[in-house]
């Protein structure tokens, strides 16, 4: 189900890339409604959420770890 969502957020984004450059505003328009409930559908659904989660905690960890990695670099200059 969530690959279905996936491809059908792609070709509706495609469709709007097309849409905007012939200039066609109302297709645009119905087109970006379709998308953005594609998009919230797939936002709802439970592994997509686990997933954001878990991105969320990587990048937490990730942020500390740079922290503790610049202050020891600063560190090491002062002391150099």
């Amino acid at each position: 189900m969530i690959h279905n969502v996936i491809e059908q957020i792609k070709e509706k984004q495609k469709e709007l890339v097309h849409f905007e450059y012939f200039e066609k505003p109302m297709a645009y328009q119905k087109t970006l409604k379709q998308l953005t409930t594609l998009n919230e559908l797939l936002d709802e659904n439970i592994s997509v959420q686990a997933y954001k989660e878990s991105l969320w905690e990587a990048n937490e960890l990730v942020q500390m770890l740079f922290e503790q990695i610049q202050d020891a670099v600063v560190e090491r200059e002062k002391n150099s």
